[in-house]
C-alpha cells in the first residue's frame, strides 16, 4: 500500500532530471498520509517514477519502484495482490527469480511475460498502478476493475502526470481551475462523477480501464467490465452455498499481512459476516462509531456491542459529536481531494483514527449493498410496476399535473417518481437536486450554457442493461458510479488520512463471479434485502443480527447543523471567494427553515463544496494549505 506518482515528458530531452525529481518530491510531500514508511523514485530521460510507502507486506524489502531483471521495465503499485503466492509461483516455474517477497514486485516480470492486458486480468486484489516499458518509450496506469484505489491523471504541455491523489498533480503544477460542469454534476450526485474531477485539468482513471501515453499520444483501453448476467437456473440453496464458498475464500485472501489487521463493526449483516469469517482463522479487534444526538433506534454502538459479545472480538468504540465534526472539517475535506458530500465520510475519518491506534488494516462491508441488492430503493421497480401500463402520452400529463402540486403534499412523490422513466428517476442512491431545479442554484453567467441532464451520465448504463429486471439495472448503476465515486472514495481517503490500510472483501473477483449470476429475485425474495447473503451466513450469526435492518453511519446531520456546525456553515458561506454558485439563494438555504430532511442534504452538498473551495482554492492562493493530515502521519510513522 502506498501512494504513487509519476511524470513524462512530451519530449525526452526536454525536462532535466533535476527538474522531474523535483516534481516527484512535490507530489509524494502532499502524500506522506498514504506511506509514512519510506518513499522512493526512479527516473530515466524525461520520465520518473515515484511512490510512498505503507509497509504491510515484506515490512524489510519492499522497496519501489520496481525493475525488470534486464531494467527495460519499471513499476509503481497502490494496493494489494491476493494472489501473490500463486503469481510468485508462476513467475518462478517459468525461470524468474523475485528478490523479495513483496507483492507489487510481479508487476514489471508479468508485465514482460504475458503483456498489459492478460496481466491485469490475472490480478486479484485491489490497485492503481503505473508500468513504464523503456523498451517502447511507453507510460501505462490502469486502475483495478472496482475502483478500490484511486488513481488521477493530467496532461499538459510538459507531458503527462498521475498519482493517487488529485491535489498531489497540483502539487507538481497541474492547473487547478475549477471546472463548472463538474460542479454541476455534483450537485446532483453529491460526488464528481468519473472520470471528472472538480478541477478542469485533473481526471480520474476509470475502473477497468488502463491509460497508455506515449511522448504526447494517449490511448485508453477497458481491459475488464462489470456486467450482471443472472442465471435462471440458480436456487436459494445454490446460492447461498455458492456465496458462503467465494466469502470464506475472499476473507481468508484478504487476511496475508505482516501487520494487524483487524475490522469494522457496524452490527449489521455486512461487517458481522466479515468478523465471523476472519475469527475462523484468528481473534480480531473490531471498531464502532457512535454520534452525540442519535435516537435510540438509529444508534449503531448497542448492536454492534452485543455483535462484538457474539462473536467475541476485542471491541472498540469511536464516540462522535458535532463539535468533534466542526473541529476536524477542513482536515476532512483535505484529506478527501475532491469533494464528496456523503455525511458519512467524517464518520469514517474519526473510526480510521481509532483504529489505526490498535492495527495497520481493516477489513469492512463495502460493496455487498451493491453486489446483493441491499439498498431499500432497489424495491421501487416493484412498488412501482402499475405506472408501467400507463400509455406514454398519459404518463408525461400526470407528471405534469403532479411537478404542480404543493411540496409535502401526500402521494406527490409517489406520483413522480411512477411517471419518470426509471433511467431518468434513478442515478445512484443519492440524488440530492433535480435536474430541473438546479439552474437557480448556480449564479449567473458562470455556465456559458447549461450542461446535459445528470441523467445522461448514467443513460449509457441503462441502454447496456435494457434486457435485464429493473433492480439489477439499478444495481448496475450503482455499481459504476455510486460505489467507485462515493462509497469506495471516502473509503480510501479517509483510512488513508490515517494511514490505515481499508481492505474490502466482497469487491473480490471470486465473490463478484458468484453475485452477478444470482437472479434479483432470489436477492429480493420475500420482501427482504440481500435474502441471499442472509441465507448464506445464518449459522454464523445470530437471528438479531441476520434480520435487523440496515442503518449505515446514521450522522443526525439535521440537529448538528442547527447546534455546533451552524456558525462554522454561516462563516463559510459569508467569506466564501466561489463564484458559481448562487450566493443568495445558499444564504436563504441556510437562515431559512428546512422543513423536510432533503434540504439538509441540499445544505450539506453545497456545505462541502464550499469547504472544498476554501481548502483548495482560496487557502491555496493565499498559501495557507493545511498540513494536519500530513503532519498526523508524520507522527504515526515515528511510533
Amino acid at each position: 500500500m502506498c501512494g504513487i506518482a509519476g511524470f513524462m515528458s512530451v519530449d525526452p530531452a526536454g525536462t532535466p532530471t533535476e527538474a522531474i525529481v523535483a516534481m516527484l518530491e512535490a507530489m509524494q510531500a502532499t502524500m506522506i498520509h498514504r506511506g509514512p514508511d519510506g518513499a522512493g523514485h526512479k527516473v530515466g530521460p524525461g520520465v520518473g517514477l515515484g511512490f510512498r510507502r505503507l509497509a504491510i507486506r515484506d515490512l524489510d524489502g519492499g522497496q519501489q519502484p520496481m525493475v525488470s531483471g534486464d531494467g527495460q521495465v519499471w513499476s509503481v503499485m497502490n494496493g494489494e495482490l491476493y494472489n501473490y503466492a500463486e503469481l510468485r509461483r508462476r513467475l518462478e516455474a517459468a525461470g524468474i527469480r523475485l528478490q523479495g517477497h513483496c507483492d507489487a514486485e510481479v508487476i514489471p516480470h508479468l508485465y514482460q511475460e504475458l503483456g498489459l492486458d492478460e496481466m491485469l486480468r490475472l490480478l486479484r486484489g485491489m490497485f492503481a498502478l503505473a508500468i513504464y516499458d523503456a523498451r517502447t518509450d511507453t507510460l501505462h496506469v490502469a486502475r483495478d476493475p472496482f475502483g478500490i484505489k484511486p488513481l488521477y491523471v493530467a496532461e499538459a504541455t510538459a507531458g503527462f502526470f498521475f498519482a493517487s491523489e488529485a491535489h498531489a498533480l497540483a502539487a507538481a503544477g497541474v492547473s487547478t481551475q475549477v471546472d463548472p460542469v463538474s460542479l454541476w454534476h455534483y450537485l446532483t450526485f453529491q460526488y464528481v462523477p468519473g472520470p471528472r474531477t472538480m478541477w478542469a485539468g485533473i481526471r480520474q482513471v476509470e475502473p477497468g480501464t488502463c491509460l497508455s501515453w506515449r511522448r504526447g499520444a494517449g490511448e485508453v483501453s477497458r481491459y475488464a467490465r462489470l456486467t450482471f448476467t443472472p442465471e435462471a437456473d440458480w436456487t436459494p440453496e445454490r446460492s447461498a452455498a455458492a456465496v458462503r464458498v467465494a466469502l470464506q475464500d475472499s476473507v481468508a485472501a484478504h487476511l496475508v499481512s505482516d501487520v494487524p489487521v483487524g475490522a469494522y463493526l457496524s452490527g449489521g449483516i455486512d461487517s458481522s459476516a466479515v468478523v465471523a469469517l476472519m475469527k475462523q482463522h484468528q481473534e480480531v479487534n473490531t471498531f464502532s462509531i457512535g454520534f452525540d444526538g442519535a435516537t435510540p433506534e438509529r444508534d449503531e454502538l448497542p448492536r454492534a456491542r452485543r455483535t462484538a459479545a457474539a462473536l467475541g472480538s476485542r471491541h472498540h468504540e469511536q464516540y462522535v459529536t458535532a463539535r468533534d465534526y466542526a473541529d476536524h472539517w477542513e482536515d476532512i475535506v483535505l484529506a478527501q481531494g475532491d469533494p464528496v458530500a456523503d455525511p458519512s465520510a467524517p464518520a469514517l475519518y474519526f473510526l480510521a483514527s481509532e483504529a489505526r491506534r490498535h492495527v495497520k488494516v481493516v477489513l469492512s462491508g463495502e460493496g455487498s449493498d451493491e453486489l446483493f441488492c441491499g439498498y431499500a430503493i432497489y424495491q421501487e421497480p416493484v412498488s412501482l410496476e402499475a405506472f408501467d401500463r400507463i400509455p406514454p402520452g398519459l404518463a408525461r400529463q400526470l407528471h405534469r399535473l403532479a411537478s404542480r402540486l404543493p411540496d409535502g403534499l401526500r402521494g406527490k412523490s409517489l406520483l413522480q417518481r411512477g411517471t419518470t422513466p426509471l433511467p431518468q428517476r434513478f442515478v445512484g442512491n443519492a440524488h440530492i437536486f433535480r435536474d430541473a431545479e438546479k439552474a437557480a442554484w448556480i449564479a449567473d453567467g458562470a455556465l456559458a450554457e447549461l450542461p446535459p441532464p445528470s441523467w445522461s451520465l448514467t443513460a449509457p448504463i441503462y441502454e447496456e442493461t435494457d434486457h435485464l429486471p429493473g433492480p439489477t439495472r439499478m444495481q448496475a448503476v450503482d455499481l459504476n458510479f455510486w460505489l467507485p465515486g462515493d462509497i469506495l472514495q471516502k473509503a480510501d481517503k479517509m483510512s488513508m488520512a490515517h494511514s490505515l490500510e481499508q481492505r474490502v472483501p466482497y469487491l473480490d473477483p471470486v465473490v463478484w463471479e458468484v453475485a452477478r449470476q444470482i437472479p434479483v429475485s432470489l436477492q429480493l425474495a420475500q420482501g427482504s434485502f440481500k435474502r441471499v447473503l442472509r441465507d448464506a451466513v445464518a449459522d454464523l450469526l445470530p437471528d438479531e443480527i441476520t434480520h435487523q435492518p440496515k442503518l449505515g453511519f446514521p450522522v443526525p446531520l439535521r440537529q448538528w447543523l442547527a447546534s455546533d456546525l451552524k456558525p462554522l456553515a454561516q462563516d463559510l458561506v459569508a467569506s466564501s471567494t466561489d463564484t458559481l454558485l448562487n450566493r443568495a439563494r445558499v444564504q436563504s438555504l441556510l437562515a431559512g427553515p428546512r422543513p423536510f430532511p432533503a434540504d439538509d442534504r441540499k445544505l450539506w452538498t453545497i456545505l462541502t463544496y464550499l469547504m472544498w473551495h476554501r481548502v483548495f482554492v482560496e487557502q491555496t492562493a493565499r498559501g495557507q494549505s493545511r498540513h494536519s493530515v500530513m503532519e498526523r502521519a508524520a507522527a504515526l510513522s515515528s511510533r
